[in-house]
């Protein structure tokens, strides 16, 4: 993960101690080359990642909210311990939950085309995820992104 100062600076907060200023994160698609619909029934897949990617913004926001800027799905919030709404957002909110984050604000930037086999929902999970600061190994951060889209109802 990166963390960079963008033109504003603010502080976010996790778990009521102050975080960096602001977070970058992003995650690139993939194309699975060998084993496609084999790697969710324990069998193996050959998958490469994609030079297009999505990254994601992490901002101090309103308490108890996720709200969510994206070009590619618009704009949406959702509060975090009782969310619904749009999936992306529910997502977010389950992983802003799953860490403790207490209000934030996502900007997402992709490159990557929805809906063109090239995994964009996991890279937006991925780069949201990171963004909010979900640590561990990369094995760890795909769980925690697979819980996130059971509870968005995104699997």
């Amino acid at each position: 993960m990166v963390t960079t100062a963008l033109s504003k600076y603010v502080i976010s907060y996790r778990d009521g101690v102050p975080r960096d200023d602001l977070r970058e994160a992003s995650a690139p698609g993939r194309v699975t080359l060998l084993g496609e619909h084999t790697d969710y029934n324990s069998g193996l897949a050959l998958a490469v990642a994609t030079p297009q990617r999505t990254t994601v913004v992490a901002r101090l926001g309103n308490p108890g909210t996720v709200e969510v800027a994206s070009a590619a799905c618009g704009v949406a919030s959702c509060e975090i311990e009782a969310a619904t709404g749009p999936g992306f957002a529910v997502l977010a909110a389950s992983l802003a939950r799953a860490v403790g984050v207490r209000g934030v604000h996502l900007d997402v930037d992709s490159d990557l085309p929805v809906g063109a086999g090239l995994s964009s929902s996991a890279a937006y999970a991925v780069a949201v995820a990171l963004a909010l600061g979900v640590d561990g190994d990369p094995v760890a951060v795909a769980e925690a992104c697979q819980r996130a889209e059971h509870a968005a109802g995104s699997d």
